[in-house]
């Protein structure tokens, strides 16, 4: 029957999605254990140059540090503090996070600073507390910007910045 083919094939490519997801989140949780320090970096100005500065500092201390800005021009700082602009086949997405995750244990980094890149809440959490999971969130700033996404005053927009605090972060 046509009705019991369609169900045979829709419950089998959802439990084929919900395995590959399953395998994403192992292959992330693996990465990040690779990671030791993640330090996370938002704000609503000021980010690419606060993750430049706490990365070369963590580098002149003798950390190997993968860093990543997404500000006008994306880069990766790589371990030996040279730069490689990141290329976009689309828009910016919250999921070049596991990739830069994926990369810092790849190149044995001990430490990874990411500027973080989502805007909304419910971007700036998954990204912060699904994927990230810093150790010490930087904010850089609480300002006006990015109205409505963020809010349209400083508390709302401060709501929106608490919103990528994990739990047992260092803020």
């Amino acid at each position: 029957r046509p009705a019991t083919r369609t169900l045979i094939v829709f419950t089998a490519s959802l439990g084929a999605f919900l395995l590959y997801l399953l395998c994403e989140r192992v292959r992330l949780e693996r990465a990040r254990r690779r990671v030791p320090r993640r330090i996370a970096v938002t704000g609503t100005r000021g980010k690419s140059g606060v993750t430049r500065l706490v990365a070369a500092g963590l580098r002149a201390s003798g950390a190997r540090v993968l860093a990543k800005t997404t500000g006008s021009k994306p880069m990766l700082i790589l371990p030996d503090g040279s730069e490689r602009v990141i290329a976009r086949a689309g828009g910016a997405s919250i999921r070049e996070q596991v990739r830069l995750v994926a990369l810092a244990a790849e190149l044995g980094a001990d430490t990874l600073v990411a500027e973080m890149m989502s805007i909304g809440p419910e971007c700036l959490r998954a990204e912060s507390r699904r994927i990230l999971l810093p150790g010490t969130l930087a904010v850089t700033n609480v300002r006006l910007d990015h109205l409505d996404d963020m809010g349209r005053d400083r508390a709302a927009v401060a709501r929106t910045l608490a919103s990528a605090v994990p739990d047992g972060a260092n803020v």
